[in-house]
């Protein structure tokens, strides 16, 4: 059964599961009631599908009601509990995929019931058609309002359903060429690589002064540096969280020595602090609990103009000294000086693309009418909401554009 994935399950996979498993349980003869699809739906959906008892028990509270039928159930669930195959595979030989060794003793011995209603026919009856119709509508239904619904909206149940969908928001950015080369030992197809002389000139000797090989080399390719400069003062609170695993997310994504891109993450309140080290840890909850523990100023107020001073005279040149992306995500509430975040902002917008990821930008007739705001807004070169799951997918598709 595909509730054994690490991913979540998508909704069409999980209706036809749920609905294909009680069709295989009364085709076996157990008494289920019209609503069983659904109520089995609705008790999964208040589980962890990645953990199998936990699936178990809340298939059998929906829909065992009489223990002459527990044998039953327990071979069916046994079937089902397979590798994602993004459909059911209960009908397939037990030996197309591995079942560990409790799966394997019950299916050696199956029900006599359970066996004829495997090899009986699988069409669906209009009823059954309609309840699984009924519920992919349904499914399909809360994901979208998921992916709507502002965080500052969201219930614990939801914020952790949204950052198992942020953590798979990590983009690989397009690479462009930089200024620095690599040998290539094969004669290139395309005008991409240059002759390097001095080494086809140095293999000479080898060869009695006959030009008998050639050497080349080619510009190596790498993205764009990504900084991103995260607002964690008091008025961001419900958005500090999914800001920071979307950048864990982004930050996993480059990982592999070829792409050693310099992607920095910093997080900000009335001082700077880099997380970069700790966004390179595998696990996100480990990983935002050591940027937690190293920022002292959480939840703090803001001086935004005196944070992007600090970052420009200490990081600037050498995070950003090829240009690059720069995400800013505030809501640009600023306490201190505004000459100093205009002229700071502008600095780094020269060095740099500025982009604002503002929460308050979820609001349709939403103005910079505050002072920082408006700063913000006219340095920048593109202004970005950053409150729901719509919107953070939309940023990880055009960074990808980058």
């Amino acid at each position: 059964m595909t509730v054994g994935s690490q991913a979540p399950v998508p909704a069409g996979n999980l209706a036809d599961n749920v609905a294909g498993f009680t069709a295989l349980l009364r085709r076996a003869g157990m008494k289920l009631g019209f609503d069983a699809t659904a109520l089995a739906a609705e008790a999964l959906a208040l589980v962890d599908l990645r953990d199998r008892r936990q699936a178990r028990a809340a298939l059998s509270a929906a829909l065992l009601h009489h223990h002459r039928d527990r044998q039953l159930f327990e071979a069916a669930f046994a079937l089902f509990w397979r590798a994602p195959t993004g459909s059911f595979t209960a009908e397939q030989d037990a030996s197309d995929e591995p079942h560990s060794q409790d799966d394997s003793a019950r299916q050696t011995n199956l029900p006599k019931r359970l066996e004829d209603a495997l090899r009986a026919p699988k069409a669906q009856s209009p009823v059954e058609q309609g309840v699984q119709s009924q519920i992919q509508a349904s499914l399909a239904s809360a994901d979208e309002r998921l992916r709507a619904l502002d965080f500052a909206a969201m219930s614990s149940d939801e914020l952790a359903a949204a950052e198992r969908f942020i953590r798979r928001l990590g983009q690989q950015l397009k690479a462009r060429p930089s200024r620095r080369f690599r040998a290539t030992g094969a004669v290139p197809a395309t005008g991409s690589a240059r002759l390097d002389l001095r080494r086809s000139l140095n293999h000479l000797p080898r060869t009695g002064g006959d030009l008998q090989r050639l050497f080349w080399r080619r510009r190596i390719k790498r993205p764009d540096p990504l900084v991103i400069l995260a607002d964690v003062s008091g008025s961001m609170e419900a958005y500090i969280r999914p800001s920071l695993i979307f950048a864990h997310a982004m930050a996993q994504g480059f990982d592999a020595p070829s792409q050693a891109v310099p992607l920095e993450t910093f997080v900000f309140a009335t001082r700077l602090t880099c997380i970069t080290r700790d966004l390179r840890r595998r696990d996100p909850d480990t990983a935002l609990k050591a940027a937690v523990d190293r920022v002292q100023d959480w939840s703090g107020g803001t001086r935004l103009g005196e944070i992007l001073r600090a970052f420009n005279r200490t990081y600037l040149r050498r995070v950003l000294s090829s240009g690059g992306t720069v995400l800013l995500i505030s809501d640009g509430l600023e306490r201190g000086s505004l000459s100093v975040l205009e002229q700071e902002a502008q600095r780094l917008a020269r060095f740099s693309r500025l982009w604002w990821l503002n929460p308050l930008m979820r609001y349709d007739d939403y103005a910079p009418t505050a002072q920082g705001a408006a700063v913000l807004e006219a340095a920048c070169a593109r202004r970005l909401p950053a409150h729901s799951l719509d919107s953070l997918a939309a940023l990880g598709e055009a960074l990808a554009e980058l």
